[in-house]
C-alpha cells in the first residue's frame, strides 16, 4: 500500500537536493563499506546516541543497513531497507538520495547526502521524515517530537535535520574538519548535539561479546 512514494513527496527531496549537489557526491559508495558509519554530530535532539549503520546487502537498486543504538541502558538494532532514487542522481548515475517506509509508525523516511570528503570517511547527511498521513507521527529511531516542525506542505507535516557522519569516530574532529565546516553551514543551527563518545565502541564490544557467549 505504501510501496509507492506520492509524487509531491518526491518533487520536494529532488528541490531540495539540486539546491546543495555536486557532482562528487556519491551516497551508494559512501555506505559500500565494511565499516560502521557513526552519527558523531546530530542538529536533532534525541534520547539515543552511538547510532551507527553496518551496510548488510547491497543491490543496484537498495542497500540494507543494521542500525544499532543505545538507550535507556539497553542497545538496540533494527534492520532497514533503503531503495535509492533512480530519477535523483547526477550524470555519472550516482545516487544522492534514498527512501525508507517505516510501515510501523506510518513515515516515509528520506536521507540525502549533502556533503562527502575526497577520501570518504565522513559526510554529511540530511534527514526528512515524513508521515504517510500528514498527521504528526509517534516517537521512533528516525526523528525526535522535540525536533522543531516545518510548515506543512502539501497538509504534510515535515522534520528535518542533518548529522555529521564517520567511519573513523575515534579520530579527533577539530575545527578545521571538513566535513565539520560543511556540517556548520548545512544545518545553519547553534546548537548540535554530540552523538558518538570513545564508550560507544566499547558498548557495541561488550553487547557484540555477550551475544556471542550466549549463541
Amino acid at each position: 500500500m505504501y510501496r509507492y512514494i506520492n509524487s509531491a513527496i518526491t518533487f520536494i527531496v529532488f528541490f531540495n537536493v539540486l539546491r546543495w549537489s555536486n557532482s562528487e557526491l556519491d551516497l551508494k559508495k559512501f555506505l559500500n563499506t565494511s565499516s560502521r558509519i557513526w552519527t558523531y554530530y546530530s542538529t536533532q535532539n534525541r534520547t539515543l546516541f552511538c547510532l551507527n549503520d553496518i551496510k548488510v546487502e547491497m543491490t543496484d537498486k537498495s542497500v540494507v543497513l543494521n542500525r544499532s543504538y543505545y538507550e535507556g541502558e539497553e542497545w538496540n538494532s533494527t534492520m532497514m531497507e533503503w531503495v535509492f532514487f533512480e530519477n535523483i542522481s547526477d550524470k555519472r548515475g550516482a545516487y544522492v538520495c534514498m527512501h525508507h517506509n517505516d510501515l510501523v509508525h506510518h513515515l516515509v523516511v528520506f536521507e540525502c547526502i549533502k556533503y562527502q570528503n575526497e577520501t570518504r570517511q565522513c559526510a554529511v547527511m540530511k534527514y526528512r521524515v515524513v508521515p504517510f498521513q500528514g498527521q504528526v507521527p509517534p516517537s521512533s529511531v528516525h526523528y525526535s517530537p522535540l525536533q522543531q516542525m516545518k510548515p506543512k506542505e502539501d497538509n504534510m507535516t515535515v522534520f528535518e535535520w542533518h548529522e555529521l557522519q564517520t567511519l573513523k569516530p575515534d579520530d579527533p574532529v577539530m575545527p578545521d574538519n571538513d566535513c565539520l565546516d560543511a556540517f556548520n553551514n548545512l544545518s545553519k543551527v547553534a546548537i548540535a548535539h554530540k552523538d558518538y563518545n570513545p564508550g560507544c565502541t566499547a558498548r557495541l564490544y561488550l553487547m557484540n561479546k555477550r551475544k556471542t557467549a550466549a549463541s
